[in-house]
């Protein structure tokens, strides 16, 4: 089977960065199959003890794989509790409230009550923490892994090939008159617009058909004309580079996943990259402070923050083209020095899920929307400070102000009793705040629209946040475009200069200083909010992915 790639790297001395991502291709090269592991763990089952008897489970990894394979074992084998998991950033017992709190150390894990810690995979990484565990006193015999028997590596390159021959016949069969534009997806929902992007280029008369390969989750139903979800496997990934008759390859991926397009050079020298790059690592943490108090809580070693830097400058200088969706001075500066060309793409969503602005009753109390992730009180003050957003909408229901979150779709009812359980509790105790579990863009359009009369973009951003200056200057959130396409007006903090600019400029909003929240019903009564309704019509139609698809179309045709 073909070996894991060698990447190229833009810079000389590069062989600890080197090393790292030859670990982390290595972890990512097979595939994990969720229906085929478990079928193994049951064939083979857990020791005699725990298959008879409840069992306390540590497992190994909390990704969607891992969370797929644990679901469809506890269906045949139901005595199985999972007391925690590890990742790569350490230790988490489920009990654990605050997941964004400093990690358990080692002794706290060897001090856990538990039976058996598995493990889905066989990695050099699995094989180094193996070793450490049992040199720190866990028994051998409590560490699982059915994976490493031969039946896994035979059955693995079986189900492997069953895939892609099914999906390159599937794609062979109708790409005869067309041309293929291959995208590649670290996340589905996480950075939505490739998928508005897709849609709308899928309902224009052009030559593409569009295929895509999601990596770490299932792909979207109907965006694409084609998708296959790899399951983690960059191994699969990498036929699909060298045998399908691609045209341009269209990779979403940032932060870890930055390296992306040296992977696909490496790969298959001949394909033309276009790299969507949401956020870039050099504005999030840009400062040696940051760098150690990202090291320190386990969000970013030192040398990952070096291979994301060494990805992004690749991007930058090395490929066809580069797609990216934030402002202001820094990434005007980006570009200039920038070899690839460029577009900037705005995360907005299709025409068709525009719904029309609702006018409000004069009677009615103000209600205001967040959408999207908070962080808990206890969460890390240097990189989560500024989406704890309780405390500022205390503020706000003090002066009867109905204030709603709507948090990351990620989150359950129940999670968000256990992980968020400060807003819980508010939502519990105070009439007029709601804490409800996200969903979809798609979804959540629908319930905000008429439901609510502006949409929160209001933070407070306190002196010990290590997030870069330049990120917070030039971001430019989906969140955003949700708000217009439910028809909502937009209330923004000055120091989102970037999205501040924009509000300001299309008339959808009003600027919120930390030091007027505490007086903002006045704000509200006095603003002349159908006035703002009207231009929030018209940014409607003005911003939508549309208009991206046709910006795309031309970019690409002056690049290829």
């Amino acid at each position: 089977m073909l070996s894991p790639p060698k990447i190229p790297f833009p810079h000389a001395d590069t062989k600890i960065e080197e090393s790292f991502l030859n670990s982390l291709l290595i972890q990512h090269w097979e595939i994990k199959d969720p229906d085929l592991v478990a079928k193994i763990i049951v064939k083979e089952p857990f020791p005699q003890n725990t298959a008879e008897q409840p069992a306390k489970i540590i497992w190994y990894g909390n990704g969607p794989i891992e969370k797929e394979i644990f679901k469809k074992i506890h269906v045949q084998m139901p005595n199985i509790t999972i007391v925690g998991y590890l990742d790569d950033k350490g230790f988490h017992p489920l009990e654990d409230k605050h997941p964004h709190a400093p990690l358990p150390t080692l002794e706290h894990l060897i001090s856990t009550d538990f039976d058996l810690m598995f493990f889905a995979e066989d990695t050099p990484a699995v094989h180094r923490l193996k070793k450490k565990l049992i040199q720190a006193g866990i028994p051998e015999e409590k560490l699982f892994n059915p994976l490493q028997k031969e039946i896994y590596k035979t059955q693995i390159h079986l189900t492997h090939n069953s895939l892609k021959d099914e999906f390159l016949n599937t794609i062979t069969a109708c790409c005869k008159n067309k041309k293929i534009l291959f995208f590649i997806v670290t996340q589905r929902g996480s950075c939505p617009s490739v998928e508005f992007l897709a849609q709308s280029l899928k309902e224009q008369d052009n030559e593409f058909i569009l295929v895509a390969a999601y990596l770490f989750t299932p792909p979207p139903n109907n965006v694409f004309e084609h998708a296959i979800y790899c399951r983690g496997s960059f191994h699969l990934l990498a036929d699909f580079l060298q045998v399908l008759p691609i045209h341009l390859v269209y990779v979403q991926a940032h932060f870890k996943w930055a390296f992306l397009s040296q992977f696909i050079y490496a790969i298959n020298k001949s394909l033309p990259i276009i790299h969507e790059v949401n956020d870039w690592m050099e504005t999030f943490i840009d400062t040696p402070t940051a760098i150690a108090a990202a090291e320190e809580e386990g969000l970013w070693s030192t040398i990952e923050l070096k291979t994301i830097q060494h990805g992004e400058d690749y991007l930058t200088n090395n490929i066809a083209g580069f797609i990216y969706k934030n402002g202001g001075q820094w990434m005007i500066d980006k570009v200039a020095k920038s070899k690839t060309p460029s577009l900037q793409l705005l995360p907005s969503q299709p025409k068709k899920m525009n719904r029309p602005p609702q006018p409000r009753s004069d009677k009615t109390e103000w209600r205001l929307v967040f959408a999207g992730k908070v962080a808990a009180t206890q969460a890390s003050k240097h990189f989560f400070d500024d989406i704890k957003l309780l405390p500022l909408f205390q503020d706000l229901t003090k002066q009867e102000l109905q204030v709603t979150i709507w948090n990351s779709p990620i989150f359950n009812n129940d999670q968000l009793r256990i992980f968020f359980s400060d807003y819980y509790q508010e939502s519990i105790t105070n009439p007029y705040f709601q804490f409800i579990p996200g969903v979809s863009i798609e979804k959540i359009i629908d319930k905000l629209n008429g439901n609510f009369d502006f949409g929160l973009m209001l933070y407070h951003f306190n002196p010990e946040l290590s997030i870069g200056k330049h990120h917070l200057a030039g971001s430019m959130a989906t969140k955003i475009f949700t708000y217009l396409s439910a028809g909502l007006p937009i209330l923004i903090s000055p120091e989102l200069e970037y999205m501040a600019d924009f509000v300001v400029k299309n008339k959808i909003g009003l600027i919120i200083k930390r030091c007027e929240t505490t007086s903002l019903k006045d704000m509200l009564h006095q603003c002349d909010y159908a006035s703002l309704l009207e231009h929030v019509a018209e940014a409607q139609y003005k911003y939508c992915a549309e208009e991206n698809s046709d910006k795309f179309i031309s970019f690409i045709e002056s690049i290829l």
